[in-house]
């Protein structure tokens, strides 16, 4: 079970819907309650600020961003010909993003059109900022986050649609070979035994 899509709802209701064109919001959920605790009209510059000082760290069960922005249909190449914003099918869209300390993520969009119509996502989310929350969140809890990241995928990949497991398993190596550099690998102290069923686990897909 994804734990992150059930945190979407709870963090649709806290939150208060920017006006159009407004910037993009830090939430942090703490026992059942979610709080802000970070806004900024770049959602890059927000999300790449946390997680660098020693209070950011280990704290919250999970984190959620919202963001605004335009969506545009995608055409036969599975791309978007220039700018979402200038495209003549375009729609107003809220994007919410949650992450758990367990390694999970989910999002949901909501179209200004159909408000009552949202569109959830279990974690297949690729792109940029995929990318810039799963950075924020290894900053955040560090070693750990990893680690159960790696311990649920042992735990689901039996059950899971081989597209799903195989997305897992490449968001797990991407830390390891990519994101996490070798100064960050040395102060969390992982041992040889831990980096080897990490790597060697991606060996195998």
């Amino acid at each position: 079970m994804n734990t992150a899509v059930e945190h979407l709802g709870a963090l649709g209701t806290a939150v208060k819907i920017p006006k159009k064109g407004g910037g993009a919001q830090l939430w942090n959920l703490f026992g059942s309650e979610w709080l802000n605790t970070g806004d900024s009209d770049d959602i890059y510059m927000l999300l790449n600020g946390v997680g660098r000082d020693a209070e950011d760290r280990h704290t919250p069960y999970a984190m959620g961003v919202l963001t605004t922005g335009w969506a545009a249909p995608l055409g036969d190449d599975g791309t978007i010909e220039g700018a979402p914003s200038e495209h003549p099918k375009r729609r107003r869209v809220v994007l919410f993003c949650v992450v758990t300390r367990d390694g999970d993520v989910a999002s949901r969009m909501l179209f200004e059109d159909t408000p009552n119509e949202p569109v959830d996502d279990d974690g297949a989310a690729t792109g940029a900022l995929a990318e810039a929350i799963d950075a924020m969140a290894l900053r955040v809890w560090g070693r750990s986050f990893i680690l159960q990241m790696f311990t649920n995928y042992e735990m689901r990949k039996e059950d899971m649609p081989e597209e799903q497991r195989q997305r897992l398993a490449g968001r797990l190596s991407s830390f390891v070979q990519g994101m996490v550099d070798e100064d960050f690998l040395a102060s969390e102290q992982f041992s040889d035994e831990e980096l080897g069923d990490l790597l060697d686990d991606e060996d195998e897909e």
